[in-house]
């Protein structure tokens, strides 16, 4: 798949290639060289400039992928017939079977596009071994909801987000660590967490008055407060008066003055491409620690530690490169295999005297200390930082999940 892929890239960049010097070589007869040469690549520029406009903030929120790419193969093919149309008398007996061609074409788009939801709900329904519930493209993601047997899955980009049957392990795990060790819990933010349930667990803590949640996709918000299944599963969390949702970008909102927080627990999908590990940076990491308060915590989850070691490590490098003094640490959560979390603060942590004063459904006081101890095959591993001008660790993470 990746070299026919590779192959098909090349080929259409070739074509695209070609435009330049056929559309100046037809044109030849109609002004100078220049002027045909500077209208060609205005028009050219452009028109690049327009689709890179429509496609993220209209077409693909809109229409979504596998729609916008039959719209835009319409539109392509209708350019095509209308410079036949125009142009054709340059092109002699060709003319013919190259409308032909184009007609055949249009017609088979035409006709995709007419099957377009069925075949996508087939398409999709494929990739995933669960009955789909609820799919849809937002403007950053395609968001999608399975059931089965009770258990309720989220997957975003077709990568899972959580399994309701044992996401209490990852959200406990991830909270209740920092939430316990912090100076104070009275205000507390969530970069990510879109579903909620991150801010459930926060919720159990009656000191706790503000919660600020900030996820760029309002449509992953509005589904978690809307959708039953998930607001039964997150126990109405995003509508509790204490969180205030914030549908923004995280780096940005770092960037900007806010009053300090206790708690901030990073609960992001993992850094997959350099634009998601922005926020695993070393200018990220240190954006947080300005909002921290003093003795406050910042947890992360960081990926799996057997399934992408060197993604693993290189976030707890970041960590330490930008001022904070860890404690790294473990779970098994099934659906996701063995998972891994860092603990930050501006001091050494004191894990043995941690208590958790709340009914929890997996995690135990006594537990806390063993899960930060590593086998061999998950040690730690010598790996450079992440940083904004040199984004290692979406390769890391690539090569690390490449492996399996």
């Amino acid at each position: 798949y990746r070299y026919c892929m590779l192959l098909l890239i090349v080929g259409i960049g070739g074509l695209i290639g070609l435009e330049v010097p056929l559309l100046t070589r037809i044109l030849r007869g109609y002004g100078s060289l220049r002027t045909i040469l500077s209208d060609v690549l205005s028009f050219d520029y452009l028109g690049s400039l327009v689709a890179a406009l429509l496609f993220p903030y209209l077409l693909l929120p809109l229409l979504g992928t596998l729609h916008t790419s039959l719209v835009t193969g319409l539109v392509n093919t209708t350019v095509a017939l209308a410079l036949l149309l125009y142009f054709g008398q340059h092109m002699g007996r060709a003319r013919s079977w190259l409308a032909a061609q184009g007609v055949v074409v249009f017609a088979c788009l035409a006709a995709m596009l007419w099957a377009a939801e069925p075949l996508r709900e087939r398409w999709e329904s494929a990739l995933y071994e669960d009955r789909i519930v609820f799919s849809t493209q937002s403007a950053y993601q395609r968001i999608v909801l399975t059931e089965w047997h009770g258990d309720l899955r989220l997957f975003l980009n077709g990568h899972l987000q959580f399994a309701s049957v044992d996401e209490y392990r990852y959200h406990e795990a991830l909270v209740h660590p920092a939430m316990a060790l912090s100076s104070s819990r009275q205000r507390v933010l969530i970069i990510g967490g879109g579903d909620g349930l991150s801010a459930r667990e926060v919720l159990k803590y009656p000191e706790v008055l503000e919660i600020d949640l900030v996820d760029m996709d309002r449509a992953m918000t509005d589904l978690a407060r809307r959708d039953l299944r998930i607001a039964r599963l997150n126990k109405n969390a995003l509508s509790h008066p204490k969180v205030r949702i914030l549908n923004e970008d995280g780096f940005t909102f770092l960037q900007q003055p806010h009053e300090a927080y206790g708690v901030i627990v990073v609960d992001l999908p993992d850094p997959r491409v350099a634009g998601l590990s922005k926020l695993y940076s070393v200018e990220g990491y240190r954006l947080f620690k300005r909002h921290l308060s003093p003795g406050g915590l910042l947890v992360t989850q960081a990926t799996s530690p057997y399934f992408a070691r060197e993604a693993y490590w290189s976030i707890a490098a970041t960590l330490e490169t930008a001022g904070f003094v860890l404690f790294p640490y473990h779970v098994l959560v099934p659906s996701f295999g063995e998972w891994g979390f860092h603990l930050a603060g501006e001091r050494e942590l004191p894990i043995a005297e941690v208590e958790f004063d709340i009914p929890l459904r997996f995690l135990r006081a006594e537990m806390l200390p063993s899960m930060g101890i590593f086998p061999s095959d998950m040690e730690r591993l010598q790996v450079e930082a992440n940083r904004l001008d040199s984004p290692l660790l979406s390769r890391y993470y690539r090569e690390g999940w490449g492996r399996w």
